[in-house]
């Protein structure tokens, strides 16, 4: 067996039967996981070589006829998933995978897909009702996602030599429903403290003064822990942030370069998935370095109400509560997933006649306020702990009406009446 690189690409050849094989791949790491699992596979006597690879006689070119869209599947999560996805985009893309893709798909031949049969499937995805909301049919969005993946493994598909390389896939020919995102919504200020002062639940509330205050993501706020919490005796706090809560594949969790897993909550035997605690990886497999957030006496205050509020329950609930340090935490002590928090925000948004926000938009607020106060793009860049200052600008950042108004009147006074600024 060898694995090397042939110009841009990484080949891994061996011997199979008397047979020598040679798939490519793109990157070192993809190509050296390939052949740890043909040597393994081999030792074990459990090898076979890919269907598009055995049959050269039916097929002089090489190009596999009994390959079906869910074995590419199959093996494009196993295999590139590990390495370029996160955990909970790794489930997700399962959960596509097994409810949108193979029950229109998997049993159909790769080599016979067609431009017109992926755009009949696109159709009929439309139609289809969602995983998440029955009442509901499947969103552009999430087709355009499942467009984006079977791209990518049709690709895949073309190194591994199970269809022929060529510029332009049936897949990226076929058309879509077209999705467009357009820019987030975020509330105002006063939106915001309507919201607050219209919040009855302690766990939403907690994560709205959290969420706004440190830009954080929804994940490092549910998975935030007490001993990551240092009060100041100005009254003020900080918080480091070192990990986040995540829902993720059961098969996943112990397979992937993208993250390490802290601590896995306990749930049921038969459950394909787990919630799990877990630290992000850069790209030298080395734990990512925690950032420390400040905020103000307001939300130190909360803190402390919500750390003294758990300690009754503690002495209330007895053996039955679970104590796994989370500072947002429910009344037994188990984390709120973010499903939770986004029911909740959006039964707030319409019992306060606020507008429809998701969790993701206080983030974009907090990253627009803290701009509009300091102006100090890294500073802000040091709070979202975004690798890219050019994002917290280009995506980050809203125009919020009263400042542009401010703006102009002040431009007003300047140019047109410069004794009165």
């Amino acid at each position: 067996m060898s694995c090397e690189k042939r110009g841009k690409v990484w080949r891994v050849s061996y011997r199979h039967n008397g047979v020598i094989y040679k798939e490519t791949f793109d990157t070192e790491k993809q190509a050296r996981a390939r052949d740890a699992i043909v040597k393994a596979e081999k030792e074990s006597g459990t090898f076979s070589p890919p269907h598009a690879l055995i049959d050269p006689e039916k097929n002089p070119r090489g190009y596999g006829k009994g390959i079906t869209v869910r074995e590419l599947m199959k093996r494009f999560v196993e295999e590139y998933g590990p390495t370029e996805w996160k955990p909970n985009v790794l489930a997700q893309n399962r959960n596509r995978i097994e409810y949108y893709i193979n029950p229109f798909l998997g049993d159909e031949l790769l080599m016979d897909l067609s431009v017109q049969r992926i755009e009949r499937y696109y159709r009929d995805l439309l139609k289809t009702p969602s995983v998440d909301d029955p009442d509901e049919t499947v969103g552009k969005s999430v087709i355009e996602k499942i467009h984006t993946m079977l791209c990518t493994a049709y690709k895949q598909a073309q190194r591994w030599g199970y269809v022929p390389r060529d510029e332009k896939t049936v897949v990226s020919l076929a058309r879509r429903p077209r999705y467009r995102s357009d820019e987030r919504e975020i509330w105002t200020p006063q939106q915001y403290r309507t919201a607050l002062d219209s919040c009855e639940h302690h766990g939403l509330r907690l994560w709205l003064l959290l969420s706004a205050s440190c830009s954080a993501r929804i994940g490092e706020l549910l998975g935030l822990q007490w001993d990551c919490v240092e009060f100041s005796d100005d009254g003020t706090a900080s918080i480091t942030f070192r990990q986040q809560l995540q829902r993720m594949d059961r098969e996943g969790m112990t397979n992937s370069e993208k993250f390490e897993v802290y601590y896995a909550f306990p749930s049921g035997r038969d459950s394909k998935t787990v919630l799990a605690l877990c630290g992000m990886k850069d790209k030298t497999g080395a734990a990512a370095p925690p950032r420390t957030v400040y905020v103000g006496a307001q939300v130190a205050a909360a803190l402390k109400a919500e750390q003294q509020r758990q300690k009754t329950l503690k002495i209330v609930h007895g053996r039955h509560y679970e104590d796994f340090n989370i500072v947002i935490a429910q009344d037994l002590g188990r984390p709120f997933e973010e499903h939770e928090i986004r029911r909740k925000l959006k039964k707030l948004c319409e019992d306060a006649s606020l507008p429809v926000v998701v969790p993701h938009a206080m983030r974009h607020l907090s990253v627009t306020l803290k701009l509009l106060i300091s102006g100090d793009v890294k500073a802000v860049q040091a709070d979202s702990g975004h690798k890219d200052a050019g994002m917290v600008l280009n995506r980050y950042s809203h125009a919020i009406d009263a400042e542009r108004k401010k703006m102009a009147m002040q431009l007003d006074g300047l140019l047109y009446c410069p004794g009165q600024t």
